[in-house]
């Protein structure tokens, strides 16, 4: 099976709950009808999707059969989720914006402005939070702006416009 991702948060009262994942931009979301989640470890146990919501790229709201309520969502909370051995599915790690926390971050001239503590998602705007002079800054990020990522060292250099960090 693969991990696709975990679940995040509990949505509304009626049980509905928040799936983090790092499911490929181009998958057919239709093609998942049931999750695994791991309840325990090494135990899969299939939930069947009532309804799906994509709030994000990374990120859906799913309605299961089995949770018609706050208090059984919150039960599953902070669970890996699989999908179902009978789904191929390529993760594409490789595309994934949180996997840049912690990462170094240095600009084109290869001044190094800070870690990189959170990366704030909002539709097609990617920001990432960096700590520059203990000031925090955002950065916008997109494929365009990456010059050098080596995920190996936890190193990512970025075009940064010029005036950027003096704001």
């Amino acid at each position: 099976m693969t991990l696709i991702g975990k679940i995040t948060s509990a949505h509304g009262v009626k049980g509905d709950i928040v799936l983090s994942h790092q499911l490929p931009l181009d998958f057919d979301t239709n093609l998942l009808d049931a999750i695994m989640i791991e309840l325990n470890p090494k135990s899969y146990i299939p939930f069947f999707i009532k309804e799906m919501k994509e709030t994000h790229d990374d990120e859906m709201v799913l309605t299961l059969e089995e949770i018609d309520n706050r208090e059984d969502a919150k039960k599953i909370l902070n669970k890996n989720v699989f999908a179902p051995p009978t789904l191929k599915i390529e993760i594409n790690n490789g595309n994934r914006w949180t996997d840049l926390i912690g990462f170094s971050l240095s600009d084109q001239h290869t001044l190094e402005i800070g870690k990189i503590e959170d990366v704030y998602i909002n539709g097609e705007q990617i920001l990432l939070v960096v700590n520059y002079n203990n000031e925090e800054v955002l950065i916008p990020i997109s494929d365009e702006l990456i010059i050098a990522n080596d995920p190996k060292q936890k190193k990512i250099t970025l075009e940064i416009a010029d005036g950027l960090l003096e704001l």
